[in-house]
């Protein structure tokens, strides 16, 4: 019996912390997505996003998850 309870235990923390990852992904994407469709003039006011520069000289907006907020 309590055999049977660790192992559900195990399993539900287990899953949470799959449904966490899974849903931060998820809205990782979605913010990857939302950047590159702004403009760049829009770009360094739009949140979590920045202006970033390709090495073929271009620029693009693109998710910057460490920005800070204003």
């Amino acid at each position: 019996m309590k055999f049977s309870f660790i192992i559900s235990l195990v399993f539900a923390i287990a899953l949470t912390d799959l449904t966490v990852a899974w849903t931060s992904a998820v809205e990782i994407r979605k913010n990857m997505e939302r950047c590159q469709k702004i403009s760049l003039d829009e770009c360094p006011a739009a949140r979590k996003c920045a202006i970033e520069e390709s090495d073929d000289g271009g620029t693009s907006c693109a998710y910057a998850p460490n920005k800070e907020d204003e």
